[in-house]
């Protein structure tokens, strides 16, 4: 819900601020002249008055009623009110004049619990229709492994020591053709795991070469990256064949998707894959690249189903938020947590290099 804010805005009855300290009229009342000519609009730093559920109430250096609305994981400051019961320091004629701007508390909690139940049920109508929409994409699964496994074995008869040294040696237009139907078959995998997150603990654990496949996604994303000028490459040794479910190769995408996807042109995506010695043995991965930086405080959140970083929005308008909470699925699936860190920033810079990191044993 990081967008109830943005919309509970345009729908708001009650004149609401935006964080930049822009005015907005609503759909009842309009700003009053008050509010319109106050220099400051520091309304989130005001004095506290009391507290109504999730609605803060406090009271302006003017003496106005301001309302502290959280949303979900956004807030609306809704302004130039009056709660004739709490506030008690309003002037008699400024309360006069503005006899159309007393408003209850009782009516910014009611509007407040109508956005979170309207936010709700439309996030419940989308997930119906996102399983129906993917559910109806079954038979075209089917065509595409039935195209990659024919591009494989016709990748197959081509000289060379291992499947590696076939496709490089292969025409770049097959390669191509590998490539694209490989991502493809891979990220309609991904679909079937928003549809059904249970999804990707289907099947039987197997021996997995990790390093295998984040190689693969390494070489998969190689053209791509480079159009964007970023380079991609993978480093370290792994022989341990932990046991894990085929959606592990998901995970692999996304990580690898999402760091290539918010890096700075010019520079480079690391893929480091080690193994782990002792008396629990595992494959350690990190896939590092340099952008925007997640925060500390959103570290958490960002693998939540449909949150976007502010910094990451900023950077690429487009996204749904779902690539991480994928990952996160498909590692809790599997026994493991992915951590992100951020590293090398500078001052108030919001760039930096982001770290992330899981361990397979």
């Amino acid at each position: 819900m990081d967008r109830s804010g943005k919309y509970a805005r345009i729908v708001c009855p009650f004149p609401t601020i935006k964080p930049v300290g822009t005015l907005c009229n609503g759909t009842r009342l309009g700003q009053c002249q008050r509010c319109q000519n106050c220099a400051n609009r520091d309304c989130k730093n005001n004095v506290r008055s009391s507290v109504a559920q999730t609605v803060e109430h406090r009271v302006c250096p003017y003496g106005l009623s301001t309302f502290i609305v959280e949303l979900g994981r956004d807030v609306v400051v809704v302004n130039g009110l009056i709660e004739p019961k709490l506030n008690s320091t309003i002037p008699g004629r400024l309360r006069k004049a503005l006899r159309s701007h007393l408003i209850p508390i009782e009516q910014v909690v009611e509007w407040r619990t109508l956005c979170l139940r309207l936010a709700e049920e439309t996030e419940h109508e989308i997930a119906i229709g996102v399983r129906e929409s993917i559910s109806s994409l079954h038979d075209m699964k089917t065509a595409v492994s039935l195209v990659l496994r024919n591009a494989e074995g016709l990748v197959d008869e081509i000289p060379g020591a291992d499947f590696a040294e076939k496709v490089e040696n292969a025409d770049p237009k097959l390669k191509s053709l590998l490539k694209s139907v490989s991502l493809l078959s891979t990220r309609m995998s991904m679909a079937s795991i928003v549809a059904n997150p249970e999804s990707c603990s289907f099947g039987r654990k197997h021996a997995f070469a990790v390093y295998k496949v984040f190689d693969k996604m390494c070489r998969l994303y190689e053209e791509s990256a480079g159009r964007r000028g970023v380079g991609i490459r993978i480093v370290g040794h792994s022989f341990n064949l932990p046991p894990a479910y085929d959606s592990l190769e998901s995970l692999a995408l996304v990580l690898v998707d999402n760091a290539v996807k918010y890096s700075l042109p010019d520079s480079e995506v690391v893929v480091r894959v080690n193994d782990v010695a002792g008396d629990s043995p595992a494959v350690s991965v990190e896939v590092e690249s340099s952008g925007p930086i997640v925060p500390a405080d959103k570290r958490e959140a960002i693998f939540e189903k449909g949150f976007r970083c502010p910094n990451a929005r900023e950077f690429v308008a487009g996204g749904y938020g779902l690539g991480l909470y994928i990952a996160r699925v498909i590692a809790d699936a599997h026994g493991f947590k992915i951590s992100c860190r951020g590293i090398g920033v500078t001052g108030n810079s919001n760039v930096g290099r982001n770290i992330f990191s899981f361990r397979i044993k």
